[in-house]
C-alpha cells in the first residue's frame, strides 16, 4: 500500500533512508540455558549480522514486490 501513495506522487528520483531490509538476525529470549540472551547472566547478543547470501536473498525479496519494482521503474 505505501508504494501506490509513492507512485501517486510522480516521483523523479527517491532515495530510501533508513532500513531497506534488516541485515541481523534475532535469537529467541532465552534465559536459561548455555546460550542466554537476556537477564544479568546474558552472554551472548540477541542480534548477530546475516550472512552475505542470507542479504542477496532479502534484496531480491525487496526487489520482487510489485510495488517497490514500480517505484524503481518511475524514479530512474
Amino acid at each position: 500500500p505505501i508504494w501506490d501513495a509513492i507512485i501517486k506522487f510522480d516521483p523523479q528520483v527517491f532515495i530510501w533512508l533508513g532500513d531497506n531490509i534488516y541485515g541481523d538476525n534475532r535469537r529467541p529470549f532465552s534465559i536459561f540455558g548455555r546460550v542466554r540472551t537476556i537477564g544479568p547472566w546474558k552472554n551472548a547478543e540477541r542480534f548477530f549480522p546475516s550472512s552475505e547470501l542470507e542479504m542477496r536473498y532479502r534484496y531480491q525479496q525487496a526487489k520482487s514486490n510489485p510495488g517497490y519494482s514500480a517505484v524503481r521503474r518511475k524514479a530512474r
